[in-house]
């Protein structure tokens, strides 16, 4: 919803001050584009976080959102041949010490056992528990 509403408000206000190059765009690519980020984009980051959350506990899994900074500075380096000034070096740094020191080993608090998968089991369910016994 979050991504629709921005783009229900920022798309006519930037189309009316003629800043885009939209009508230079295919219909198709546009489609292309609104469905592949809009949607696609959207589903798989509410997915991948919710695995996150099951599989790590709430406390890591929302440390580990901070590093989407720190990865993208690091991928930079090798894909696009940029490095970092040195203070936004120095601030990756902080921030992946603040992400380890956040996440802490053995913080999690998800429910743990082999078997257990939130997505799988009722809430009722316990760890380890055969959903088919009454």
């Amino acid at each position: 919803m979050i991504c629709f509403w921005s783009a229900a408000i920022y798309l006519p206000v930037y189309a009316g001050l003629d800043l885009s190059n939209l009508a230079k765009a295919s219909a198709a690519e546009l489609a292309f584009q609104s469905l592949y980020q809009g949607i696609f984009m959207s589903v798989v980051a509410i997915y991948a976080f919710n695995r996150a959350v099951a599989s790590l506990g709430t406390r890591a899994a929302s440390a580990i959102i901070a590093l989407v900074p720190v990865t993208s500075t690091a991928l930079a380096i090798p894909v696009l041949g940029e490095w970092p000034p040195l203070i936004s070096a120095g601030a990756i740094c902080v921030i992946a010490l603040g992400v380890i020191f956040a996440a802490g080993v053995g913080a999690s608090t998800s429910l743990k056992g082999e078997n257990y998968d939130p997505l799988l089991l009722p809430p009722h369910a316990k760890p380890g528990q055969n959903c088919t016994d009454a």
